[in-house]
């Protein structure tokens, strides 16, 4: 006797998490719907779906016993040798000492060997062109340095014009000439 087949049932069917109906016509993204052929929008947007959510189900699993188990798996937390007091103290004693230490920067100490940050002067100057970086940046910190000097340089000659005009302000007066 010949055996019976079941009814075929529908793939689809008693899925949670089915959209009730596709907005006709929407062809926009889905989750992991790359090159899928063969099938109706509806029932590739339906796999692709049931796939995402699997895999998100999957690595939401993975990432609950990975950290679960962080903790046992690295090493137990390290005791401090010195206090916080000790440390507040000697970061104080620290500061202290270095007070008054001249914290200006020297052209002769360029930036630390892969730095590519920000450098005054260097860029779009002729102080950057054809140079390695190294060179670059101390010709940078060069014509800053040159810079400040002049400044302050301006700086005093002006203090010691203003003093002197002002030790003669009462001897001369130009203004009252004529």
């Amino acid at each position: 006797m010949p055996k019976r087949r079941a009814p075929q049932r529908d793939v689809y069917e008693g899925l949670e998490y089915r959209q009730p109906a596709y907005m006709t016509g929407y062809t926009g993204y889905v989750p992991g719907m790359h090159f899928r052929y063969g099938q109706s929008y509806g029932r590739a947007a339906d796999d692709c779906m049931a796939d995402f959510v699997e895999s998100q189900r999957e690595l939401r699993r993975k990432s609950d016993l990975n950290r679960s188990f962080v903790r046992s798996r690295s090493a137990p937390k390290m005791e401090t040798v010195h206090s916080r007091d000790e440390i507040a103290r000697d970061l104080n004693r620290f500061t202290e000492i270095n007070k008054y230490r001249d914290h200006a920067i020297s052209p002769e100490y360029p930036p630390i060997a892969g730095y590519t940050g920000h450098i005054p002067r260097i860029k779009g100057s002729e102080a950057s062109l054809s140079q390695r970086y190294h060179c670059a940046a101390k010709r940078g910190l060069e014509l800053i340095q040159m810079e400040r000097d002049q400044r302050t340089e301006l700086e005093n000659a002006d203090s010691n014009v203003r003093t002197i005009l002002k030790d003669h302000e009462n001897k001369y007066s130009y203004w009252n000439w004529g």
